[in-house]
């Protein structure tokens, strides 16, 4: 079993060669956020709608559950996400950006935090409208929102590297 597949969050190492579990399509973003020092993904899907029945078993939809250490950073970021995904996201199939908590972060996942800093469990999907729609059109809106959102990530941190 790979260590961090069903054990939570485990700090990314330096030569981030756990990237190779995550689906292709989210690598970049995953590994993105996980180099800053306010997010750390738990868990990540790039959504599958290329699987006959992921309209019915609600595959089609990418997303990233994440520990978050800075709510208003975070925000930031999110209302980036939708902008970009507003704006890169064309009308065949658009991008709904739903961003919430996940409630507690779970105890497994505090303690290979290592520290006592207080952070939040949150969820960032990324779902395609029409849900049904073709699953190429769902393929190529969902990456499209995953490359706009990692540029709504480094125009987030070139923007505060520059205040």
């Amino acid at each position: 079993m790979i260590p961090w597949i069903g054990a939570g969050f485990t700090p990314p190492t330096a030569d981030e060669a756990w990237l190779d579990a995550v689906d292709p399509p989210i690598r970049a973003l995953v590994a993105a956020l996980n180099r800053t020092d306010w997010a750390r993904t738990v868990f990540s899907c790039s959504g599958h709608p290329e699987e006959p029945d992921s309209v019915v078993r609600g595959r089609r939809q990418a997303h990233l559950d994440l520990l978050i250490q800075d709510q208003p950073r975070w925000n930031r970021f999110t209302n980036a996400v939708r902008n970009a995904c507003g704006r890169s996201v064309k009308p065949v199939t658009s991008i709904k950006v739903v961003e919430g908590p996940l409630g507690q972060v779970p105890d497994s996942l505090n303690q290979q935090l290592g520290d006592a800093r207080s952070w939040s469990y949150r969820r960032l999907v990324f779902e395609p409208v029409p849900y049904d729609a073709p699953p190429e059109h769902c393929r190529t809106a969902l990456d499209a929102a995953l490359s706009a959102a990692l540029s709504a990530l480094d125009a987030l941190h070139a923007l505060e590297e520059f205040r």
